[in-house]
């Protein structure tokens, strides 16, 4: 008998306590679900909630691991490129302010004496002339001295005709190799001077001079690179500059601050009186230029085929004497003058200055300050006192 019970009995009693208890589990879950449950009744009696009081009743969920943002990585900063600078390595010329190589600055530059006679015209390779003379050298008829630093490359410079005296002094200003063909019997004991590096077409005409086919003669002299620097060698000239060479020649005014010349008078056309050639020099407001005329037309340069131009003019007034039966004239340029300074289409009086023969002139407005040239090429016409009357400044 008590085996019968436990082998029948026993089971059911388990399992009468199973279901028991899994209904007081549901009982249990049931109870909580109806307690978190309003009924409509509750919803009509319970006061209206603010939001934040709803937010405040709001379960909490569970706390959680907060994401945790990936660090973007640094890219490396790229360093800008630097502008090249386009006159690294360069300096100022002496003669025009322009940006030139050292080499070309520290090489001696030439001094031509170029002829300006009508079958002399149009002259070869003037536009390299940083800074042109001109005056007259015997009657009315004018010479041109043509200072040009950057000549290595040239293969025909003229034509060139003979020194004068006044000219062997401006040339000195600049210490160049001073180019002519024969000289004035004036001139040719200031030619023997040992510091004046000279090259005489009259000794040297098939070396450092030839003569060209299209042209006769005396207007067909010409000067090449190759034929200069034979010169040169062959006289044991350095092309370096002496100890006494003045490389501080010119002021110039900077290129963001040019001189204007804001009170001086219109000079759209500036005549400097020469009656042979009658050159004049015309304004152009487009690019601030001078251009030059003579013997009624454009003054041409026979290499690039353009009109010569410039930025600065001066009109430099000097005492004259003619010397010789031949009616060749010798300036006074030491001492002390007055003139012109014409830029940017206008014109002041000035002053002058040269007290050595190295020193360079220097030119002054009239409360003494020195002028500054703008950059750009300059031309100096040296007018007798007695011929200022005939210089003509145009509005």
């Amino acid at each position: 008998m008590k085996q019968f019970i436990s082998n029948h009995f026993l089971p059911v009693c388990i399992g009468i306590g199973v279901v028991c208890a899994l209904a007081v589990v549901l009982v249990v879950a049931g109870m909580k679900k109806d307690k978190n449950k309003n009924t409509p009744a509750d919803i009509n009696n319970t006061q209206a909630v603010t939001p934040s009081a709803a937010v405040a009743s709001k379960p909490t969920d569970a706390p959680t691991d907060a994401p945790t943002d990936t660090p973007t990585p640094e890219l490396p900063t790229e360093t800008p490129t630097p502008t090249p600078d386009p006159h690294a390595g360069m300096v100022r010329s002496a003669l025009t302010n322009e940006w030139i190589s050292k080499e070309i600055d520290e090489t001696r530059p030439i001094a031509v004496m170029m002829n300006n006679l009508l079958p002399g015209t149009p002259q070869s390779n003037i536009n390299k002339a940083g800074v042109v003379y001109e005056l007259k050298v015997e009657g009315n008829i004018t010479r041109l001295l043509a200072i040009i630093e950057d000549w290595k490359g040239l293969d025909k410079i003229g034509s060139v005709r003979s020194a004068r005296k006044t000219y062997v002094f401006l040339q000195m200003e600049w210490d160049p190799i001073y180019l002519h063909f024969g000289s004035s019997n004036v001139a040719q004991p200031f030619l023997n001077r040992a510091d004046v590096l000279n090259l005489d077409g009259m000794q040297y005409e098939g070396k450092v001079y030839y003569r060209s086919t299209d042209r006769k003669a005396p207007h067909n002299a010409y000067a090449s690179a190759e034929g200069i620097l034979w010169g040169v060698e062959h006289k044991k000239y350095s092309l370096e500059h002496a100890d006494h060479y003045v490389r501080d020649h010119f002021k110039f005014a900077a290129d963001d601050t040019p001189t204007l010349l804001s009170d001086g008078q219109d000079a759209r056309i500036v005549r400097p009186g020469y009656q042979e050639n009658t050159p004049w020099f015309q304004y152009n407001a487009d690019d601030g230029l001078y251009y030059r005329f003579q013997y009624g037309k454009e003054h041409i340069d026979n290499v690039d085929n353009k009109q010569i131009t410039c930025k600065n003019v001066i009109l430099q007034y000097c005492a004259s004497e003619v010397v010789d039966d031949s009616g060749h004239k010798v300036f006074t340029i030491h001492g002390t003058g007055n003139g012109y300074f014409i830029t940017n289409g206008k014109a002041v009086p000035i002053t002058w200055k040269k007290n050595g023969d190295y020193d360079p002139t220097r030119f002054y407005y009239q409360n003494g300050e020195e002028i500054q040239l703008n950059t750009g090429k300059t031309w100096i016409c040296i007018v007798r006192k007695q011929d200022v009357g005939t210089v003509k400044i145009e509005p």
